[in-house]
């Protein structure tokens, strides 16, 4: 699965758990501290 693929979902999974729009810096934010902790089971 790509990137924006995953993001996609992720943002759409967000919005419709909280009801609201996250910001895309700090769902990125997160995203890349996700991905610095354990980088070889996102890729």
């Amino acid at each position: 699965m790509r990137k924006d693929k995953i993001m996609a979902s992720v943002v759409t999974t967000l919005e419709a758990k909280f009801g609201t729009k996250r910001s895309k810096e700090q769902l990125r934010k997160r995203w890349s501290d996700i991905k610095s902790r354990e980088p070889e089971q996102y890729w």
